[in-house]
């Protein structure tokens, strides 16, 4: 782990907490969620800052914004950046 606070789900972060995509879980066939992230241009490396947990998940992502249900969240895995969106 990178980041002092961890390794976290996107589900289990924060509006306004930010910090860099290090993994995409693949569970129980989710092949077709999977590829639907990677469309977004979520990947390991990628930047992103979640905004909004409810009634979706929105984050931003580069210059453009995102709105997810959970099962989609539930399968990013973020390292926590303490300083913010880069």
């Amino acid at each position: 782990m990178k980041g002092s606070n961890g390794i976290l789900r996107l589900t289990e972060l924060s509006p306004g907490q930010s910090g860099c995509v290090v993994r995409l879980l693949r569970e129980n066939g989710s092949g077709r969620h999977f590829m639907k992230l990677m469309a977004m241009g979520i990947y390991p490396g990628a930047n992103l800052e979640l905004l909004r947990r409810s009634p979706t998940y929105v984050f931003r992502s580069g210059y453009s914004q995102f709105a997810i249900d959970a099962d989609l969240a539930h399968m990013v895995l973020i390292d926590i950046d303490e300083k913010g969106f880069q």
